[in-house]
């Protein structure tokens, strides 16, 4: 089990939990957390947090790309 992946995993699901977020941008963000994460790029990381910050970053561009919610 990869534990940073598990928490990334837990903070986006904890970020939809307001009721006002939409539940399908929810199954979006996580699929392309499942399809773009890599465990390597973790584990060689100088800094985790610096890079956590960047992952996250390009994960959101990433979502609002391809979500009409950003269109």
């Amino acid at each position: 089990m990869d534990i940073f992946y598990e928490n990334l995993k837990r903070d986006i699901e904890r970020f939809y939990n307001d009721p006002f977020q939409d539940e399908s941008l929810r199954e979006l963000h996580l699929s392309l957390l499942h399809e773009n994460y890599q465990y390597s790029r973790f584990q060689n990381a100088e800094c985790l947090e610096t890079e956590r910050i960047e992952f996250l970053t390009e994960l959101q561009r990433l979502v609002e790309a391809q979500s009409v919610f950003y269109g």
